[in-house]
């Protein structure tokens, strides 16, 4: 039997009174008796005492009373306000966690945590407001994930939030890395890591990621040095504090370093060492991209049959996982080590793939990606109007969307195909394109008018 507290004297605290008159309310709603609420671990006159308020709970009675009275211990120890805030509260951490992996029901739950509480205070607005841009960039609406952190940062400035100002901030620089303003986004990472480092919040799972997320716009700005030490600040804070996600997105970004700068070996061994932080975790979504990065690394060490062992096993996770974008760049992936196998069948069959995912999320970029190894299998195949259908579409569908890297290389291949051919003017054409494409994309149409689908870049996405 649970041991039962003393009686106390008259000078009862008012909190008693009020958690005896909960008891009793709860007790109600379930329709028990003061003895079947008891049961076998307590005494009926115990469970009177403390509705009258002549004894007190010990927290193991707690426990016990919550459970078979049908509420929580907050509902037995709060007024119905501080109950409401307190579920609020609740309800906004579960969602600021489930975010990355279930936007939708996050997004739902942080607009149920307002409307429980009317007069929410500006700093939880922030804090749900956020959660909603966070999952709008997972769902590539950039417009308004844009338009949430700016609203959210306004909320933390006016509540003096300093840890929401910075994370809002932070989200914003996420997005214009998402548009691949990569210049701008560097600055805006920059403040809001600088701001972390003002509240003393560097050290929280928002500040890390926030470092994490600065470390690859880095990357994208040319600056690997500077890139590799904010990697492994990332890396210590989230060891120490046993954020074993947040480990090995670290870890990964500097694999993602090594291996730009040409050290193989131990890009091998970073991205090896993300891979088993994902697997400890069972993070499916980052374990998937992880698995992508190394196939790239297996295919640029022509280790063939690795990486294709290692781009299926991705895959069959995406497909678990559900999610046809990420899918449709698997498959690119696929396609492009089986072209370099000279299996130009099945490289066909991945690239195909890729393009009916993408057509079916309405990813622009994905689609034209797709094209252009449809195109380049079509090459290799000796199959050259095929392949000029594709590669011509790939790259109109590229000029559009502005993606100045990508459009220079399927420029690069029509310019190829198409020299010591019949048509020297336009070969000439995109070769130059492919060397200079600034000059070919016309000022105000080198922005795009969507961002590209959120994918493989370096240590992303924890999720």
């Amino acid at each position: 039997m649970v041991k039962q507290q003393k009686t106390i004297d008259t000078e009862r605290a008012r909190w008693i009174v009020a958690f005896g008159q909960r008891l009793e309310r709860a007790r109600g709603r379930m329709g028990l008796t003061q003895a079947e609420l008891a049961g076998a671990d307590l005494s009926k006159s115990f469970v009177s005492l403390l509705e009258t308020a002549r004894s007190y709970p010990s927290v193991e009675t707690l426990l016990l009373l919550a459970r078979r009275a049908g509420t929580s211990v907050a509902g037995l120890l709060m007024d119905a306000d501080e109950l409401r805030l307190d579920t609020a509260l609740s309800l906004l951490t579960l969602a600021r966690d489930a975010v990355w992996n279930r936007p939708a029901w996050a997004v739902n739950a942080s607009r149920v945590a307002e409307e429980l509480v009317p007069d929410i205070p500006l700093w939880m607005k922030a804090e749900a407001t956020i959660i909603r841009g966070i999952a709008a960039t997972l769902e590539n609406r950039l417009s308004q994930a844009e338009k949430l952190a700016r609203q959210a940062q306004g909320y933390a400035e006016k509540a003096g939030f300093v840890q929401g100002q910075a994370h809002a901030l932070a989200l914003v620089g996420d997005v214009a890395m998402l548009r691949r303003e990569f210049s701008h986004s560097l600055n805006l990472l920059s403040q809001a890591v600088a701001l972390y480092r003002q509240s003393g919040a560097l050290r929280s799972e928002s500040g890390i990621k926030a470092l994490i997320w600065l470390g690859s716009a880095s990357v994208y700005c040319g600056r690997p040095k500077f890139a590799r030490r904010t990697y492994a600040k990332a890396r210590t804070l989230a060891s120490r504090l046993n954020l074993r996600v947040l480990e090995g997105q670290a870890l990964w970004g500097l694999g993602y370093v090594a291996q730009a700068e040409g050290d193989l070996p131990k890009a091998g061994r970073l991205l090896q060492d993300a891979k088993r932080a994902f697997e400890d975790t069972e993070d499916l979504i980052n374990l998937s991209e992880i698995l992508m990065n190394l196939g790239s690394l297996y295919r640029e060490q022509g280790r063939l049959d690795q990486a294709l062992a290692t781009v299926q096993q991705s895959i069959r996770i995406i497909e678990k996982l559900g999610n046809l974008r990420r899918r449709s760049a698997a498959h690119m992936d696929l396609a492009g080590i089986y072209l370099q196998m000279g299996n130009f069948e099945e490289a066909e069959k991945a690239a195909q793939q890729a393009l009916d995912d993408a057509a079916k999320v309405d990813d622009r970029k994905h689609r034209a990606m797709a094209l252009a190894i449809l195109g380049r299998v079509a090459a290799a195949r000796k199959e050259r109007s095929k392949a000029l259908r594709y590669l011509r579409e790939a790259a109109r569908q590229l000029k559009a969307l502005g993606l100045k890297d990508l459009w220079s290389e399927v420029s690069r291949d029509l310019g190829f195909l198409l020299k010591g051919g019949t048509l020297e003017a336009e070969a000439a054409l995109y070769l130059t394109q492919a060397i200079n494409p600034e000059a070919l994309l016309g000022g105000a149409a080198a922005v795009p008018t969507r961002a590209p689908a959120r994918r493989s870049r370096p240590a992303r996405r924890s999720r």
